[in-house]
């Protein structure tokens, strides 16, 4: 399984606060579990409602591509990017990916953010921008997180 994307929080007091836990003795791989579910979750529902996270409906498929597939379903052809959506997790690390390739070529990427020349849309179907995890998702996961240290302190 190689991770095509990886998800990083990078903030130190979310860090020193996991760290502090861990050392006293807090169990936190739940609280990764929950955090690594739920951003499948918004992936799959991504996919299902053909919109970004923060809502963007995913642009329309050309008449071409629609012809071609028999379908005007989006990021779908035989269910190959869904299906290779994995989650895991461990005492300081939640992570959502895919392992999603075609011929070795990594186009969950091209799908995420769109190609170069503008002719693959970008369908972003993970909660991330171009820098970093998506707003949207990342006030989620505080308050995930925030909940857990509330009813687990």
């Amino acid at each position: 399984m190689s991770d095509i994307f990886e998800i990083k929080i990078n903030d130190r007091v979310f860090e020193a606060k996991i760290k502090k836990a861990i050392k006293d003795g807090v169990d936190t791989k739940p609280l990764m579990a929950e955090i690594a579910n739920h951003l499948y979750n918004l992936t799959s529902n991504a996919f299902r409602d053909e919109r970004s996270i923060d809502g963007t409906p995913w642009a329309r498929l050309s008449d071409k591509t629609i012809a071609k597939k028999g379908h005007d379903k989006k990021l779908w052809k035989e269910g190959g990017l869904q299906d290779s959506l994995y989650v895991k997790n461990t005492t300081d690390t939640a992570t959502i990916g895919t392992s999603a390739t075609a011929k070795g070529y990594p186009y969950p990427a091209v799908h995420q953010f769109g190609s170069n020349n503008g002719r693959i849309k970008a369908r972003p179907f993970l909660p991330l921008d171009e820098a970093d995890i998506h707003p949207v998702a990342k006030s989620e996961i505080i308050e995930i997180i925030k909940e857990y240290f509330t009813s687990s302190w």
